[in-house]
């Protein structure tokens, strides 16, 4: 009896603090770690979209392919119009630079006119460069896009994941439709910038009027036209006023 007696207290010492304690425990990492759903749900993202580690890289590996097709296309262009230099005419600076110049105008579809080609090779080599230039345009507008709709992609699932649940179908068939509204407002707001760039460097750097620059840039006149016109209209300009008044009609009528 007296044995059992000095036991006893050990027992019921020991056996409610360590229930305590662990449930405690528990109750301290339910709140604090995150649940298996989340985290399996996270798994279930990383494994559905891969691409998302890449976004957050240094670079994308689609720009890492048009910057290589980009290389590819100028070092190809600038060695062939090197070597037909003296089948283009008119300003000329330095060869490789000029070039570089004729290259990347007729790659954007610019056609100052300043350099020209002037036989049958140099025309079909700016044919060529031209079908590839625009192809590698279109290629770059494209991989931006992607690369923009993929980060929204992953945000909106990153959102959905933590606030609600639901199934995975649901959140593909609703990242397909927001792909589609999100590539066609990329590539709109792609193709506004660019003739917004282009139509300021023809308004202050070429000194065309506004209208003049804006039709120009969407390809309906060239620049040889607006030159022409530009020049007669100073031809007509008998007293250099800027306006063409009956006097300088006469004038000019009567010189011809």
């Amino acid at each position: 009896m007296a044995s059992t007696d000095a036991k006893q207290p050990l027992v019921s010492v020991h056996s409610t603090p360590l229930f305590t304690d662990t449930k405690k425990s528990r109750f301290y990492r339910s709140i604090s770690a995150p649940t298996t759903d989340t985290q399996l749900e996270s798994g279930r993202v990383n494994a559905l979209f891969p691409g998302s580690k890449l976004i957050l890289g240094a670079i994308h590996p689609s720009f890492r392919q048009v910057i290589l097709l980009l290389a590819i296309y100028l070092g190809t262009g600038i060695t062939c119009f090197f070597f037909v230099r003296h089948q283009l005419s008119g300003k000329k600076t330095n060869v490789i630079i000029d070039a570089l110049y004729f290259c990347v105008v007729t790659m954007t579809t610019v056609g100052y006119g300043d350099i020209v080609p002037n036989s049958a090779l140099t025309k079909l080599l700016a044919c060529a460069s031209v079908f590839f230039g625009m192809a590698l345009v279109a290629l770059f507008l494209s991989k931006a896009a992607d690369y923009l709709v993929e980060k929204q992609e992953v945000l909106l699932i990153r959102g959905l994941h933590l606030r609600t649940k639901v199934g995975t179908s649901e959140i593909l068939k609703e990242l397909e439709t927001n792909r589609v509204r999100y590539k066609f407002i990329i590539s709109a707001m792609f193709l506004l910038v660019l003739i917004a760039v282009g139509t300021a460097v023809l308004w202050r750097v070429e000194k065309l009027e506004f209208i003049d620059a804006f039709y120009c840039e969407m390809g309906k006149i060239s620049q040889e036209d607006i030159t022409i016109v530009m020049e007669e209209f100073e031809n007509l300009d008998v007293d250099h006023s800027g306006t063409l008044s009956v006097s300088d009609l006469l004038i000019a009528q009567s010189t011809r």
